[in-house]
């Protein structure tokens, strides 16, 4: 195997990083649902509710639009192993293993074709080491945030092979790096786009048959949100149904959460929150190794390399960099005051995740200080040494929990009673007042007591039969959103919304009545799956017809 031995340290660094995982316990981060996600989208699967967009549990027992508007994907691969007869804690330790795997090894494949494997081994260990990782995996629990954060490399090396070989191979699997990228974060997803758009432009500039590399590459990107479109267009569409917005006032207010420059250098590590001012309760540095290598290696290449394009590209990524940083301070304030969308991104830090990608590339550039090979090997050497001494020391917990149960739960009560507390995010806006977990979910109003037989009670579908004897209101404890629909004896029938609670109130006749609620899709819905649909098929078209190509007569 030609990359054995990357293979190797990869997995070494990846253990080393994730070591407090290998604890039978888990640790306590600030947002530690994750598990809850999970188990509610195994619920939602196993109900045969898919593509899972509603959870049962989550929004104090009356369900929400959960997987409509955050990333799926990242879950739907944590299921995978949940599947395999895992448990839902390990399966999102394993999540995370594959997610440091996969990270190093995507910043390898990357630097190591402009730096050679050395350089790509110096940058893939920046990348698997840099402070900000650390602070996504062990203080902010923004595992969906570092998802995305590792699929950018990937992209752009799947738009470097493009590039060289014209092939359909790389148009078909960037569409589905990009399908996995669009479906992890929104936040990032607005965030990286027009960078990893202008990667790919950029890259047209290198050699010849332009034109024809543009045209795939376009092709990719439209397959690519082709197939994530089920998860796309209904998360910008419908949020207005949802109290999202409640995330960008108060706490969430952009206005709190600049940094100063010192910030970005200096910094008591720490697993507190983010305020205004300088005394965070967590670090926004960069990694004084990383920096230092940074420098170096840019420097490096500049002097070193002869290739305009090579320099081009690396300049590209400098002035990335340089501008998230500046999105982060107090600085860019007038541009976050005109630009309205970047209020959703609720913390300027965020644009450290920029960082998080380029100076890795950047640092790995620092190999090209040694002429000969011998001390292209020695900088490379010292470079890991220092990074793993320096940052290593960053990537565990503040401590581990004796019984990981007390926070990371499956039970549906606790779900619907606490963890709905700290996930209020998409609880449809009808219900303009919380209610209190644990009501009973169907009632005729005015005839308490009635026997009413639930036949089924699913994710996505409730089913139950009873008899009036007269007229009456049925109350079905169901947060509305569209569209739930309901059916009397098969025949769709009108409802109403009730005001604060949002519930779903059915009047009706007396006699026999099988009662069916059921979540359906919207128009937008249902073209938002066909798209999707054919957008995969097309690119597993396109594989087979180049794997085709490809094979001798």
């Amino acid at each position: 195997m030609k990359h054995f031995g990357v293979w190797i340290l990869g997995l070494l660094l990846t253990l080393l990083t994730l070591r407090p995982l290998v604890n039978s316990t888990f640790f306590p981060v600030h947002d530690f649902t994750h598990v809850a996600r999970l188990v509610e989208m195994d619920r939602a699967i196993a109900d045969g509710h898919f593509p899972v967009r509603w959870v049962k549990d989550l929004g104090f027992g009356y369900g929400m639009p959960l997987f409509s508007f955050y990333g799926p994907m990242p879950f739907y691969l944590a299921e995978g192993f949940y599947l395999l007869g895992f448990s839902s804690l390990v399966s999102i330790k394993l999540l995370l293993f594959a997610m440091f795997m996969g990270g190093y090894w995507g910043m390898y494949l990357l630097s190591s074709r402009y730096m050679g494997k050395l350089g790509g081994v110096v940058a893939a260990t920046a990348f698997l080491l840099i402070p900000y990782r650390a602070v996504d995996v062990f203080v902010r629990g923004a595992f969906n945030e570092l998802f995305a954060i590792t699929l950018v490399p990937w992209i752009m090396y799947g738009f470097i092979r493009l590039r060289e070989t014209l092939s359909w191979k790389w148009t078909a699997g960037t569409s589905a790096l990009l399908f996995l990228f669009f479906t992890s974060h929104n936040l990032m997803t607005m965030m990286f786009s027009p960078i990893i758009y202008g990667c790919g432009l950029l890259l047209g500039f290198f050699g010849k048959k332009k034109i024809l590399y543009w045209t795939k590459m376009h092709l990719s990107l439209l397959l690519g949100i082709g197939a994530a479109s089920f998860y796309i267009l209904p998360s910008f569409f419908e949020k207005g149904y949802t109290q999202v917005d409640k995330l960008i006032g108060g706490y969430g207010a952009y206005t709190f959460h600049f940094l100063y420059i010192r910030q970005l250098f200096t910094g008591i590590w720490g697993y507190g929150g983010s305020i205004l001012g300088p005394e965070d309760g967590l670090s926004f540095q960069l990694g004084t190794v990383h920096i230092v290598l940074t420098l170096i290696g840019f420097i490096a290449l500049f002097l070193r390399s002869q290739q305009v394009n090579i320099k081009l590209f690396f300049s590209y990524f400098a002035a990335i960099t340089l501008f998230a940083l500046f999105m982060t301070i107090f600085k860019s304030q007038f541009l976050w005051d005109k630009i309205s969308l970047f209020q959703y991104f609720q913390f300027p830090w965020r644009f450290l995740s920029v960082s998080t990608v380029f100076l890795p590339v950047l640092s790995g550039a620092v190999v090209m200080v040694g002429i000969k090979q011998w001390q292209r090997i020695t900088i490379a050497f010292i470079s890991v040494a220092l990074l793993l001494g320096v940052n290593l020391s960053l990537f565990q917990p503040v401590n581990l929990l004796e019984d990981p149960r007390s926070m990371y739960y499956e039970d549906p009560k606790l779900i619907q009673s606490q963890m709905s507390e700290i996930l209020p995010d998409y609880i449809p806006v009808g219900m303009s007042e919380i209610q209190k977990p644990f009501q009973r979910q169907f009632e005729v109003k005015e005839q308490e007591g009635l026997p009413l037989e639930v036949l089924v009670d699913r994710t996505h579908e409730k089913l139950l039969r009873f008899k009036l004897q007269n007229t009456g209101n049925l109350l079905v404890r169901v947060a509305w959103f569209p569209r739930w629909t309901v059916y009397d004896n098969g025949k769709k029938i009108s409802f109403q919304v009730q005001e604060k609670s949002g519930f779903i109130e059915v009047p009706l006749e007396e006699g026999d009545h099988v009662i069916s609620v059921k979540f359906e899709d919207t128009p937008l819905r249902m073209w938002s799956n066909v798209l999707s649909t054919m957008s995969l098929f097309i690119i597993g078209g396109v594989l087979f017809y180049d794997r085709h190509q490809r094979r001798p007569a």
